[in-house]
C-alpha cells in the first residue's frame, strides 16, 4: 500500500441494474431536457369538475377517476405569476388535502391519466407511475410516484425497515431481495 492520493476503483453495476447507454453528443450549452411549459393558474370558486377539465385542457391528459370532490376550489395568483404543471398539481393536491370538512384526495399523475384517490385509504401501487431518479425534478413535490433503487452494498431486506420510518404518509417500501433492489414509493418531494 502506498500513500498519497487514494485508489479509484472503477465503479461496477448491481446485478440486474440497467446498463447506461452512451448518450448521443450535444451541441456544446444545450440543455439536456426541455424547459416545462408554463401557465396562468387563477381559479375564482370554481368546482372541482371544472378545475380538472381546465387541467386536461393544459396537459391533453385524460381524467380517469370515479372521485370527484363536492365544493369548489379557488386560487388567486400574486401579480399573474406563471406556474408549471407540476407547481400546479401541488397547488391541486394541498388543496384537496387539507379540507377538514370534507373527504380528502390526492391527484396522481400518470404517463396517460390523472386519478383522483382518496387521501386516506392505502393507494394501490398499481396507479403510482414509475418514474426515474433524474425525472423526480420534473414533478411536483405532492405527485406519489414510485422508483426502483438498485444496491451495491446494503442489503436490500436489512435496509428497507429503516427507509420505511423515512417516509411520508404515502410512502412504502418493497425490498426485491434476489436483486437486491428497492421499490420506493413516495412524494416526488420525500
Amino acid at each position: 500500500v502506498t500513500q498519497g492520493a487514494p485508489q479509484v476503483l472503477p465503479s461496477v453495476p448491481a446485478v440486474g441494474a440497467p446498463q447506461a447507454q452512451p448518450s448521443p453528443a450535444q451541441p456544446s450549452g444545450a440543455a439536456s431536457k426541455p424547459a416545462e411549459k408554463t401557465v396562468s393558474f387563477n381559479m375564482e370558486g370554481q368546482r372541482w369538475s371544472a378545475v380538472f377539465q381546465w387541467l386536461v385542457d393544459q396537459t391533453g391528459l385524460k381524467y380517469g377517476s370515479s372521485y370527484l370532490p363536492q365544493g369548489s376550489f379557488t386560487f388567486k395568483s400574486p401579480n399573474d405569476r406563471k406556474y408549471t404543471i407540476s407547481e400546479v398539481i401541488d397547488i391541486i393536491n394541498e388543496a384537496l388535502d387539507s379540507n377538514p370538512d370534507q373527504q380528502r384526495y390526492i391527484l396522481i399523475r400518470r404517463e396517460t391519466s390523472f386519478v383522483l384517490v382518496p387521501a386516506d385509504e392505502k393507494i394501490d401501487p398499481t396507479l403510482v407511475p414509475r418514474v426515474a431518479v433524474e425525472d423526480l425534478e420534473r414533478r411536483g413535490s405532492t405527485e406519489v410516484v414510485s422508483l426502483v433503487i438498485s444496491l451495491n452494498t446494503a442489503v436490500a431486506e436489512d435496509i428497507a425497515p429503516e427507509l420505511k420510518k423515512l417516509m411520508g404518509k404515502y410512502g412504502d417500501v418493497v425490498p426485491l431481495g434476489r436483486a437486491n433492489q428497492l421499490v420506493l414509493q413516495d412524494t416526488a418531494g420525500n
